[in-house]
C-alpha cells in the first residue's frame, strides 16, 4: 500500500497568556509511509526516514525530495544531529546504530546491537553517544573507537530523553511519567507521573524548564 505524507513545518509563538500556533510550510512530499521527520542544521533542509530504511532529504524551499540514502534494512527509529558538529545518528528495527556526516552523507561509523535501538544522543562534547534499547539498556559509545560500553540497565524502554550536564543523569519519558534517572546507580531521581489516559511521548527544554 501506498501512503501519501502531508509535511507540516509549524512556527510557535508565545503571546502573554496564549499560545498562537500559524501553519507557515505544508506540502505533499512522499508516496511511501513516513515514520520520522527530523530538522537539520540547514534551516532549509528537513530529513525523514521511512519503514523500508531509506533516509530522505528534503527541499524546504522547492517543496521537492533531493535525496534518497539506502541507510538500512528494517524501518527507522530514530535520527538525531549534533549541530556543531555537522553529524547524525540513524537508529533502525535491523539492530543498528549509524554514524553519518551530513553534508557528505558518507556513513562514518556502523555498530551492531544485541536488541532493537530505539533513541541515541550524543554526549555534550559531541565526540561520543548514548544507545538507548527497547529492553531498557543504555550504550556508550566513542567516536573512533571500535568499544561498545554497557552504561546502565533502566527498569522500562522509554519514548524520549534529555541528556543533563550531568553526565550521569538523565531526563526521560516513558508512557507514565517523565523521570530524572541516574546512570550509575539506574535509580529514579525524581518523577512526574502522568494524570491523564494518554502517554507522554516526547521530551524536550523551552526557556531553560523541561
Amino acid at each position: 500500500m501506498r501512503y501519501f505524507i502531508l509535511i507540516k513545518v509549524f512556527f510557535i509563538c508565545i503571546i502573554t497568556y496564549a499560545q498562537k500556533i500559524e501553519l507557515i510550510e505544508s506540502f505533499i512530499g512522499y508516496t511511501e509511509q513516513s515514520e520520522i521527520i527530523s530538522f537539520t542544521p540547514n534551516p532549509k533542509l528537513i530529513m525523514s526516514g521511512n519503514a523500508k530504511g531509506s533516509i530522505n532529504l528534503w527541499d524546504l524551499e522547492q517543496q521537492k525530495l533531493i535525496k534518497i540514502i539506502s541507510a538500512h534494512n528494517a524501518p527507522i527509529n530514530d535520527i538525531t544531529f549534533n549541530h556543531s558538529k555537522r553529524k547524525f545518528i540513524t537508529c533502525s528495527k535491523d539492530s543498528t546504530v549509524k554514524l553519518w556526516s551530513f553534508y557528505t552523507n558518507r556513513l562514518l561509523e556502523s555498530i551492531k546491537v544485541d536488541n532493537i535501538p530505539t533513541l541515541a544522543k550524543f554526549n555534550k562534547k559531541g565526540d561520543g553517544y548514548l544507545v538507548f534499547l527497547n529492553d531498557g539498556s543504555v550504550l556508550e559509545k566513542k567516536i573512533g573507537h571500535k568499544e561498545i560500553h554497557y552504561k546502565s540497565k533502566l527498569k522500562q524502554a522509554i519514548n524520549d530523553v534529555i541528556l543533563t550536564s550531568n553526565p550521569n543523569e538523565i531526563i526521560t519519558c516513558d508512557n507514565n511519567a517523565i523521570k530524572v534517572i541516574s546512570l550509575n546507580t539506574e535509580k529514579v531521581i525524581h518523577e512526574i507521573k502522568n494524570p491523564y489516559s494518554s502517554n507522554f511521548l516526547k521530551i524536550d527544554r523551552y526557556s531553560g524548564d523541561t
